[in-house]
């Protein structure tokens, strides 16, 4: 059970089904049954127009929480702002801004589910046309949200709009390099692409979170952000479905501040950060259950696109195929070492050539 609280703003609580996670899913069967969690999907009820639901999962954030309700608080129409069980100063933080804002609804988690859980119930709460998410650690800059917003309405083919990242440190010290800029807005032109084919690719080789923390219109993404799977990279799987399915525009006039707070690639490191994102039940033997959900997730994605009918499509998926074959590879071997060296690199290249050879063979066989 969590505990509602909210100063004005009167919203009923909603059912959640939550499915423990049974191992060994894969491609389709994943598609039928989630690995975690599913969130019921809401009301056949018409979206308020015109207006924005911020959903904040936040977890021990004490120390950067205030910064980050300072800066979006006054952005938007609506806030979810959901507790997974804190045991610092983030409760206190959170009664205060509820109590502050009539906009702001604060949910409380008795215990600690995971980042995925806490999200998939606050999303049951957005009745609102756009919908947008934000760590607690994060900062958003000046009129971030309404540019967004304009951006997005001036695009009605899109199903999203992002703008700029910059990554910051624990101290607020600009630590983007130089080069991501330029790398985000290139992806950003493939994501804008007619084709879906080329709009995969384009997923696949930009910042994944780049665009996570987009403004996304609620009608056209509610299905894939409703099926989020606890597994690593669990952001980038919603996003290359949202992507494939829709085009996203790009304003350039403002930026998000992504706080650096987890950075190390160890696997101590990494079963922590799954402990977060989906519970205390986690452990190190589910990690490779985890980047194996994920990769099939992304497989079933690419496969339901279909034959490409063009020459432009059959390069596109090609190249997006070879994409995760590599990427797969990187991970398999990332669990052998626990770290990413230059040898593990060109290990997960080899394996990748090799690996989208003999499916790209296999495929043309069976024509």
């Amino acid at each position: 059970m969590e505990t509602v609280y909210s100063s004005r703003l009167e919203i009923p609580e909603t059912s959640y089904r939550q499915a423990l996670n049974p191992a060994g899913l894969k491609g389709g069967d994943l598609e039928k049954s989630n690995a975690y969690a599913i969130a019921e999907s809401s009301d056949n009820k018409e979206l308020i127009p015109d207006q924005i639901t911020l959903v904040i999962p936040v977890y021990n954030e004490e120390r950067f929480l205030r910064e980050c309700l300072e800066s979006c608080v006054e952005q938007v129409d609506r806030v979810v702002l959901i507790d997974n069980a804190s045991e610092d100063g983030t409760e206190a933080i959170c009664r205060e801004f509820a109590g502050k804002y009539p906009h702001i609804l604060y949910i409380r988690n008795e215990e600690n589910i995971g980042s995925v859980g806490s999200f998939l119930k606050a999303i049951q709460h957005v009745k609102t046309e756009f919908f947008a998410t934000m760590g607690g650690h994060d900062v958003v800059g000046p009129n971030y949200y309404r540019k967004l917003k304009e951006t997005l309405k001036a695009n009605p083919d899109c199903a999203q709009a992002a703008g700029r990242l910059a990554n910051i440190d624990v101290e607020g010290k600009d630590i983007t390099k130089k080069l991501m800029p330029i790398l985000i807005r290139l992806g950003m032109k493939y994501l804008s692409s007619d084709n879906a084919f080329v709009r995969a690719f384009g997923s696949l080789n930009c910042d994944a979170q780049a665009s996570f923390y987009s403004l996304f219109r609620w009608a056209k993404t509610e299905e894939p952000f409703s099926r989020l799977l606890p597994c690593s990279g669990c952001d980038e799987i919603v996003l290359f479905e949202i992507q494939i399915r829709e085009k996203t525009c790009y304003c350039d006039d403002v930026i998000f501040f992504r706080r650096m707070v987890r950075i190390g690639c160890e696997s101590a490191d990494r079963t922590k950060y799954m402990q977060r994102m989906v519970g205390n039940d986690f452990d190190a033997a589910k990690l490779h259950q985890s980047i194996e959900a994920f990769f099939s997730e992304m497989y079933r994605i690419v496969d339901s696109l279909g034959k490409p009918k063009t020459w432009l499509g059959r390069w596109y998926y090609l190249r997006t195929k070879f994409r995760l074959f590599r990427k797969h590879s990187e991970a398999k071997c990332f669990l052998v070492f626990n770290h990413y060296p230059l040898t593990t690199r060109l290990w997960g290249f080899l394996r990748g050539c090799k690996q989208g050879l003999r499916r790209f063979l296999s495929r043309f066989s069976r024509n």
